[in-house]
């Protein structure tokens, strides 16, 4: 890796030489996210010679990736005065600008809507393509390989891929001017986290929205569990008595026509390996990575490895839960002595991730209505998100929300 970020000028193509070094650039920051555009800022000083060749459309490279620069913006540091530059992935910055009056496929595979809908974009002379499976297989990576329908009108290529995305569920892979729609970006590791109350430097986001601890699921006919759970409607997660309310919700599974059967089905929505399951709130976790090695229970600690969509496993002593996360953002310093940033959690949800343990269509709704669990339960350490809602009497209060 080189010392310094590299400019190339607005319009060059040649990039298998080096670009010239901003020497004067600092707080260089990259940033990557899952399915989202990646993107880097920097600071250049105001005096600097080289700041009149930082102009938009010229290119940034860092970590081997390119970038547009798109943004200036003046400031000033400790009466310093500086210059913000930020820029887009070239892969990004470029496809986005592409206008589709009409996107039509009916049963056609994801690589070949992909191809069609990328066909004729290019940096210059230099063509965005799709990487072959082969490719992928050296990356360990696999392609999305399915058929799906797609019927949509002035749109541009990402968000067909967006939309092809939330079909047949996968992640866009993208290396400057290749690209792929693949299963998953990132590796399953066996790294385990332990989050403490102490922990000041972790920044958590909870989200509960969804949150559902007593499940009434339907069948075909709004039929029931009941006569195969004892006459009782609903199952309850084992994590019911983790929350000063009970939280209601509902599935309806239409093509199940025999109670036994649904209430098996039922019964994974809270199951400890469903990565979806939605008995616990989605939390995000923002750390460094030098903090968040201190907390790995492994010796063998690497604090660069992690990467883009990695798998790892964190429990959390103030909720009291133990998660599968997975790096969905990352924020790199690659030129200074700055551990990353990581933001842990879950990509995006699709209507794909939905039904992908699933071979039968279904909806949820949660929080029709909420319940209060009896005066003696207390749960001090619960976040402030659940503790401190509003009290309901009996029924109502809570809209209908679809999942998906």
């Amino acid at each position: 890796m080189t010392m310094w970020p590299e400019l190339y000028p607005s319009g060059h193509e040649d990039f298998s030489l080096p670009g010239t070094p901003l020497l004067d650039a600092f707080e260089v920051a990259v940033n990557e996210r899952i399915n989202a555009a990646g993107t880097i800022s920097f600071n250049m000083p105001q005096n600097s010679r080289m700041l009149s060749s930082v102009k938009q459309g010229a290119v940034v490279r860092a970590l081997g990736q390119l970038y547009i620069i798109g943004v200036a913006t003046d400031g000033v540091n400790n009466g310093q005065p500086y210059v913000r530059v930020q820029g887009k992935h070239i892969f990004w910055e470029i496809c986005e600008k592409r206008h589709l009056p009409k996107a039509f496929w009916i049963g056609v595979t994801a690589r070949a809507i992909l191809q069609s809908a990328f066909s004729g974009i290019a940096y210059g002379s230099t063509a965005f393509r799709m990487l072959t499976a082969a490719e992928l297989a050296t990356k360990g990576m696999q392609e999305v390989s399915e058929r799906t329908d797609i019927d949509r009108d002035k749109i541009n290529p990402l968000e067909v891929a967006s939309r092809v995305r939330d079909h047949l569920g996968g992640e866009m892979f993208v290396d400057n001017f290749a690209f792929a729609l693949v299963r998953r970006v990132g590796q399953k590791t066996r790294q385990v986290f332990t989050l403490n109350m102490q922990m000041s430097s972790v920044e958590r986001v909870q989200e509960n929205t969804q949150l559902v601890t007593r499940l009434y699921p339907y069948g075909q006919n709004s039929m029931e569990i009941s006569a195969a759970n004892g006459g009782i409607p609903f199952i309850d997660s084992p994590h019911i008595n983790k929350y000063p309310v009970i939280y209601e919700g509902h599935i309806d599974f239409p093509d199940f026509t025999r109670p036994a059967e649904l209430l098996q089905r039922a019964l994974r929505e809270f199951a400890p390996n469903n990565y979806w399951r939605i008995d616990k709130p989605r939390v995000n976790y923002r750390i460094s990575t030098a903090d968040l090695w201190k907390l790995a229970e492994s010796q063998d600690k690497d604090k660069d490895r992690l990467s883009l969509g990695d798998e790892v496993y964190i429990y959390d002593q103030v909720l009291g839960f133990d998660s599968q996360v997975r790096v969905v953002a990352r924020e790199s310093y690659p030129y200074e002595p700055r551990s990353s940033v990581i933001t842990l959690g879950d990509p995006p949800r699709t209507v794909a991730d939905v039904l992908a343990d699933a071979d039968e269509p279904r909806s949820l709704f949660t929080n029709p209505f909420i319940k209060h669990l009896p005066p003696q339960v207390n749960i001090p350490n619960l976040d402030d998100i659940i503790a401190g809602l509003p009290p309901i009497a009996g029924v109502g209060g809570i809209p209908v929300r679809r999942f998906f």
